[in-house]
């Protein structure tokens, strides 16, 4: 019996091959020439061969994945590409969705300009930001045109009737990893508002006010220069909705999870059994058949001779040959365009390659943890992950060796903390009261975020698809104050528990602290290794325990060094970096 995963590899490997070296766009002058305005300030204005071949894939096509990197001009393909599903591909109205940190340079820079040096064909673009209010007044305004929608405005509670109310048939994602995380709220919110969208028939209402019917579905168009990095659970989603079977990318949820455990960037293939193997490395015999080798190691444009070889001379592993050869599919297949980003020129040269992980217990056991936290909601303490943002947190630590583990206090402890924290000196009778209340309330929490996991992923309420958002609407209810959403009752029950105070409040209570556990150290060898190797060099670290390591191990390695840890800049500046 064939397999999901050896359907859609055999899916994949079929589609049309375009070679990295093949345009997409047939005549980039002629091209280049259609979106200039007759009065442009530049008339020698030219956009790069790769914007002109993502508007030119997404006009002729209909849907774009665009792996485009930094500073290769993502905000005129989003601001052309809107601006063309009006004007040549039909839509009515089209959503150009950006993160809140670049809304002022798209449309106090990056548009205004875009207005003198291309025809935009009269078309308008709204700023949909501002209040709550304000924003459902813009969204809402009638006839055609662009909608600049943020990000964090879908995160909003009035987020999903705001993009709803927009009505549009084409949705240009800039910085689409925003919506990577498939079981996130607010990308749950994104595709409930499609799929909302047609069922309330938003392709005939297209066709009805355009009088054309050349809309026949709605059409995405995902720009990232990081989407397709991480793992393959991030773009799947994206990569269907963009391009349906034409997605270089799975599109069942079990092959899904069988391509992740190979081509994710945290996965070292822990599980991984021999039919997994063979059907991915069809890839690798793909890849040579057209002319790519997937065996030799991509080189870097700073990467010396010597540093190359001894990199060649290494090889790659299975895993990093499929990987290699899976991207090199994506990469030529038809509806995507891609930039292989080596660097832009800087004073400073970041140095680093991922340094192979390990294989031993060790290693085994951090992915296992890493597992449990992505598959089981798991972190490695055994507590149930309450928000989705705190699996990073669990991620961010595992994914370079160890994590805090989070520990109660002593009784002894309790009762030495208590006089600095609240002023007053407690009997050993009362902290062990204090503790056994904490321990209590912890496990009624415990229970409630498993109960309020299980519904999140489960079902989509728009406006209740958040954990603080159900908590908002539980109380509310609790509190008679009426009832908004309905809601199941074990759920409201378990928070009830957890939410009742015992005999002493809350801000009495004591909380674990955390001790750092390493699990393994491959990257603090890694880092000490290219310090030794490295006369001169700063080497950052994201937590205090990684720079203590590496501290620890540059020493034992007998390489000179200052240890600059947070808030000791100046002190460590006065001596002198090395």
């Amino acid at each position: 019996m064939v397999s999901t995963a050896e359907e859609e590899v055999a899916r994949i490997l079929n589609l049309p091959y375009y070679s990295t070296d093949m345009v997409r766009c047939p005549d980039y002058t002629a091209y280049n020439a259609s979106f200039m305005a007759p009065t442009s300030p530049d008339p020698n204005f030219r956009l790069w061969d790769v914007q002109l071949d993502a508007i030119y894939t997404y006009e002729t096509l209909g849907g774009l994945l665009g792996p485009i990197g930094v500073g290769r001009g993502k905000s005129y393909i989003a601001i052309l590409a809107a601006n063309r599903a009006i004007i040549r591909r039909g839509h009515y109205r089209v959503v150009i969705m950006i993160p809140p940190e670049v809304y002022d340079q798209l449309t106090k820079i990056d548009l205004p300009k875009a207005r003198h040096l291309f025809n935009l064909n009269g078309v308008p673009y709204h700023m949909c930001s501002g209040p709550a209010a304000k924003r459902m007044e813009i969204a809402s305004q009638s006839g055609k045109g662009v909608w600049i929608y943020s990000y964090s405005s879908l995160s909003a509670k009035t987020g999903f009737e705001e993009l709803k109310n927009i009505k549009a048939t084409c949705y240009i994602l800039d910085e689409a990893h925003n919506l990577a995380r498939h079981t996130a709220g607010r990308t749950k919110r994104f595709h409930s508002v499609l799929k909302e969208l047609e069922g309330e028939k938003v392709v005939e209402y297209t066709q009805q006010m355009t009088g054309s019917k050349n809309v026949t579905a709605i059409e995405v168009v995902a720009l990232s220069g990081t989407l397709t990095k991480k793992s393959v659970k991030d773009y799947a989603h994206l990569a269907t909705r963009a391009l349906g079977l034409y997605s270089p990318a799975p599109t069942k949820p079990q092959a899904i999870t069988s391509f992740a455990s190979v081509l994710d960037a945290e996965s070292s293939g822990f599980g991984l059994d021999d039919r997994d193997t063979r059907i991915l490395r069809e890839f690798i015999v793909w890849a040579q058949n057209n002319g790519f080798d997937a065996t030799v190691p991509p080189r870097n444009d700073e990467e010396s001779d010597e540093d190359y070889s001894r990199r060649c001379e290494v090889g790659l592993s299975m895993q990093e040959r499929i990987r290699l050869a899976y991207m090199h599919r994506l990469n030529t297949c038809p509806g995507v365009v891609a930039t292989v980003d080596q660097g832009l020129d800087a004073s400073l040269l970041l140095s680093w390659e991922e340094p192979r992980r390990p294989e031993g217990a060790e290693a085994d056991r951090m992915v296992q943890l890493m597992q449990n936290v992505v598959l089981k909601q798991k972190t490695p303490s055994g507590d149930t992950i309450d928000y989705g943002m705190h699996q990073f947190k669990w991620l961010w630590e595992l994914s370079n060796g160890f994590y805090n583990n989070l520990i109660w206090p002593t009784i002894d402890m309790i009762v030495e903390q208590y006089p600095n924290k609240h002023g007053k000196v407690i009997s050993q009778q009362h902290a062990e009261a204090l503790l056994a209340q904490a321990q209590e309330h912890h496990g009624l929490l415990q229970n409630y975020h498993a109960i309020l996991r299980k519904f999140l992923d489960s079902r989509h309420i728009p406006g209740c698809d958040t954990p603080m958002l159900v908590a908002a609407e539980i109380n509310r209810q609790l509190d008679g104050v009426g009832v908004n959403h309905k809601l199941p009752d074990f759920l409201i029950e378990a928070y009830a528990m957890q939410r009742a105070e015992g005999p002493h409040t809350y801000s009495d209570l004591p909380e674990r602290y955390s001790v750092p556990v390493k699990v393994c150290d491959y990257k603090v060898k890694a880092a000490a290794a290219w310090g030794k190797e490295h006369k001169e060099g700063i080497i950052w670290y994201h937590h205090p325990v990684i720079g203590r390591w590496i501290h620890d191990a540059l020493t034992e390695e007998g390489v000179p060094h200052t240890f600059a840890p947070a808030g000791q800049n100046a002190k460590a500046f006065e001596k002198g970096l090395v």
